[in-house]
């Protein structure tokens, strides 16, 4: 099976996780890269994507960005992305296994440098075991994409008493005529960041 990003190509196996609504799917990519750009500018320098699945962010992304560095618990998927680097010509990404339950210790071998951006797309439970390494390592933007509002929540107030300034949101209706939601919001360590509409 294989979707597209504009000119991307994620294949993926029936075990993999996947957006099911491909066209929101799309939107929502487009709108991550938009919101980076605005606050980054064209190239959107060192990335690290966590709970990166198969790559749906990282890929497309990767071609606007110095490196990416995707982060999956599931073995199956880290191959998986792996191949869709490759079969893309992706050159700058890097997929990786761990477990991002255990916050810092899984996390801290990918920091040789300072980061730019931080994409945190969480199961369910949310983001809460990361965010404290981030907040420590001065991660200046963080785009948070949640099926959860209740723990999209809990999470942006653990950024906001670090200091991270809310600077875009939205809802994006990824199963309609459902009660479930998909958010994603754009947060900024610096306050004085200009953000470009």
């Amino acid at each position: 099976y294989e979707y597209s990003l504009d000119d991307v190509h994620i294949a993926f196996t029936p075990e993999d996780f996947t957006q099911v609504n491909r066209t929101v799917n799309k939107a929502m990519v487009a709108r991550a890269l938009a919101w980076l750009q605005s606050v980054n500018g064209e190239s959107l320098g060192r990335l690290l994507d966590l709970y990166c699945g198969i790559g749906n962010f990282t890929l497309p992304l990767a071609k606007h960005a110095d490196s990416v560095i995707g982060v999956e618990l599931h073995q199956s998927m880290v191959r998986q992305a792996q191949s869709n680097a490759r079969n893309n010509g992706i050159e700058n990404a890097l997929f990786v296994g761990a477990d991002l339950t255990r916050g810092r210790a899984a996390i801290a071998p990918f920091f040789d440098g300072p980061l730019d951006v931080v994409i945190l797309d969480p199961p369910r439970a949310g983001a809460l075991e990361v965010i404290p390494t981030l907040i420590e390592l001065d991660v200046p933007t963080v785009l948070y994409i949640s099926c959860n509002p209740t723990t999209m929540v809990r999470d942006a107030a653990a950024l906001a008493a670090a200091g991270y300034r809310l600077l875009k949101f939205c809802v994006m209706d990824m199963f309609p005529q459902t009660k479930h939601i998909e958010t994603m919001s754009l947060y900024r360590l610096d306050g004085t960041v200009k953000v470009k509409n």
